[in-house]
C-alpha cells in the first residue's frame, strides 16, 4: 500500500497536529453540521488523518517542503 518512492516528509509534531485537527473536524461535522458542510469537513478530516498517519503529504512534495527533523 505504501509506495517505496513516497518518502516521509511530515514531522512528528506536524503528524500529531494533523490527526488532532482531523479528529476535531470529524467531531464538528458529526455534531454541528448537515448537508454539504458536513461532507466537506469529513473529506478535510480524512485527508488530515491519512496524511498524519502515513507521514507523507503530496502538497509538501509538490512544493519541496518537509517538516522532518534533518538531524536524524
Amino acid at each position: 500500500m505504501f509506495n517505496k518512492t513516497m518518502k516521509q516528509n511530515v514531522g512528528s509534531l506536524d503528524r500529531a497536529l494533523r490527526i488532532l485537527v482531523g479528529a476535531a473536524l470529524f467531531f464538528i461535522a458529526y455534531n454541528y453540521l448537515h448537508s454539504w458542510g458536513q461532507v466537506i469537513l469529513y473529506i478535510l478530516g480524512t485527508v488530515l488523518i491519512v496524511t498524519g498517519i502515513r507521514g507523507y503529504c503530496v502538497l509538501y512534495k509538490l512544493f519541496r517542503f518537509s517538516t522532518l527533523d534533518k538531524s536524524k
